[in-house]
């Protein structure tokens, strides 16, 4: 079956990130893309991470295309493009403004060849005013808005702000669970570092994903209808709080283990209402967080007011009560031996000595 723009001959001018990736998806839509790039090759090429040899985002952003060394700025190499441009459709090129011009190949010049051309220029500030002749990176336009200066940091070297490395909303959406679900995305709950990934629990969808510093979503572990929310890893074994299905009784809450490999899923204890994390404390003693007894108005709705507890596995499958009663919680983290517990209020509340010795040492 032809693709969409097969027969459509596209040069690319374009280097590292831009340009490249939309020529990509002309290729990946059946157009014949030749890259132009300088003696040498472009910059990206030697980025690493390297694949073969080559930078992996090079790679990666110029599959399926094809390649021609040419030194724009001597004639003998502008002649041997002449027959290229006079047969192409589509030109990408994301120099600054009048680089082209320099080269003898702006649109002007390049249309007397071939008056269909579909001449597409990127810049990051356009073709023309005042800051037309300015560099576009990620870094310029942040700084320019001034959300640099809302970022971490000195003034002299602020934090770029976080990047985005994975979309688990579009990834559920492509691969949906075999549990009923309602929101197509999901409901992700929390996230653990795990062998060099990220495991993510999706409550909504009733599964944890492993996530690749790459960006790469698979399935962990899959589940019926338990309502996974919290995590806490020790190991290759992964510690995992579910809330139970609705109306979320206390037999329901419990505490899994499992891990790479693991034919069955443990329960290290069960006995707590709506559960919605679980971490180490002292001596890797496990603590859970119950948001309380769930009135069931409407699916996907907190529990009661006041009805929630900090407890702790007892080591015979069941949980002891460390504090109530506490008003809706939904985040637990433990700092030797107090226990800093995140509200649905927006509140952190610290639960002072209540986590049982050993300690770690400073």
């Amino acid at each position: 079956m032809p693709q969409p723009l097969s027969g459509l001959l596209v040069l690319d001018f374009s280097t590292l990130l831009p340009g490249p990736l939309a020529t990509l998806m002309l290729a990946e839509a059946g157009a014949e893309v030749v890259k132009i790039e300088r003696p040498g090759g472009e910059t990206m090429r030697a980025i690493p991470p390297a694949w073969d040899g080559v930078g992996a985002a090079f790679a990666m952003l110029n599959r399926g295309k094809s390649g021609l060394l040419l030194d724009l700025k001597q004639e003998a190499d502008r002649r041997r493009l002449a027959p290229l441009l006079a047969r192409a459709d589509i030109l990408v090129e994301q120099f600054r403004p009048g680089v082209m011009a320099e080269f003898g190949l702006d649109y002007e010049a390049v249309r007397k060849l071939n008056p269909r051309i579909v001449y597409c220029s990127i810049s990051g500030y356009g073709q023309s005013g005042p800051r037309a002749r300015e560099a576009g990176h990620d870094i310029n336009y942040i700084g320019a808005t001034g959300l640099l200066a809302l970022q971490p940091g000195p003034a002299s070297h602020p934090d770029p702000p976080p990047a985005l490395i994975a979309d688990i909303g579009a990834y559920a959406q492509a691969h949906p669970p075999r549990t009923p679900f309602d929101l197509s995305q999901g409901v992700q709950f929390a996230i653990e570092a795990y062998d060099g990934d990220l495991l993510v629990t999706d409550g909504h969808h009733n599964r944890v994903l492993r996530v690749t510093r790459k960006g790469r979503i698979s399935v962990f572990r899959a589940f019926g209808n338990i309502v996974p929310t919290g995590l806490a890893v020790d190991g290759s074994t992964v510690y995992m709080a579910r809330a139970g299905a609705a109306p979320h009784e206390p037999a329901d809450g419990r505490v899994h283990a499992f891990g790479p490999g693991w034919k069955t899923v443990a329960t290290v204890a069960t006995g707590a209402p709506l559960l919605v994390d679980v971490e180490f404390g002292g001596g890797r003693n496990l603590y859970a967080l119950a948001q309380g007894t769930w009135d069931g108005a409407f699916p996907g709705s907190p529990a009661l007011p006041m009805t929630g507890s900090l407890v702790r596995l007892d080591g015979r499958g069941k949980f002891a009560v460390v504090a109530e009663p506490l008003n809706l919680p939904t985040s637990l983290e433990i700092v030797r031996k107090d226990a800093y517990v995140v509200t649905l209020a927006g509140e952190v509340w610290k639960l002072t000595g209540v986590i049982r010795p050993p300690f770690p040492k400073d």
